[in-house]
């Protein structure tokens, strides 16, 4: 005789191992169950630099497996190498130890992944701030 919450995890098990076989076939890696969005745009997006047009206020911290990031709501002029420059509006992923930098006007080097997914690279991303 079985338990009767026996096939209750039978199901839940199956609806588990079918999201991390699509977070796999989408390129995410089981690292990417347990990491947040800014690590996928530093180590896929690609090399561009912005110029920081109009920075917002408002900053939203987080932490990763990479170190420990704001938030900041941001309008950026971003040149990619080879394509046309183009303005957005977006959360721009900035290293803690980088945040005084955010500033209108400032030019940084960045990792693009769309034109809504965007993050600062430069010396020292990812180490936490002094």
């Amino acid at each position: 005789m079985s338990h009767p919450l026996v096939p209750v995890g039978i199901i839940a098990a199956f609806f588990v191992l079918r999201w991390i076989a699509r977070l796999m076939k989408s390129g995410g890696g089981v690292a990417g169950i347990f990491s947040n969005p800014c690590d996928a745009i530093l180590g896929n997006g690609v090399q561009a630099r912005g110029i920081l047009l109009k920075v917002g206020s408002q900053r939203r911290p987080m932490g990763s497996a990479g170190g420990y990031y704001e938030m900041r709501a941001v309008t950026i002029d971003v040149e990619i190498p080879g394509k046309r420059p183009y303005e957005t509006d977006c959360m721009l992923y900035v290293p803690a130890n980088l945040c005084r930098l955010i500033l209108p006007g400032a030019t940084l080097e960045l990792r693009v992944q769309s034109s809504s997914s965007i993050a600062v690279y430069g010396p020292g991303v990812g180490l936490p701030a002094v």
